[in-house]
């Protein structure tokens, strides 16, 4: 009876776990977006349409965990970008 018990408190304990993860989701993969015609965009500028120009006060494009809401592609105002490519298209 005890071990009965113990089981099903370890397998009570395992879902617990198993559902944080589920819901927090600590392995969300980030995606990258791109900043040109003054918008955010899930796909880089057409070939030949734009080039990244060197900015370092700007993002040519990020990852970010979701699409960004800012309006800018100012470094400062994009704190949760990572692996950014720092310019303005052009």
């Amino acid at each position: 009876m005890k071990t009965k018990k113990l089981n099903l408190a370890l397998i009570a304990v395992l879902l617990g776990t198993g559902f944080v993860f589920a819901t927090n989701n600590p392995l969300k993969q980030s995606q990258r977006y791109y900043f040109y015609d003054s918008e955010w965009h899930d796909t880089p500028p057409a070939p030949g349409s734009a080039q990244c120009q060197t900015n370092l006060n700007k993002i040519c494009s990020g990852e970010f965990e979701s699409m960004p809401e800012t309006t800018s592609n100012d470094v400062s105002a994009n704190p949760g970008a990572t692996l950014i490519v720092r310019g303005n298209y052009q």
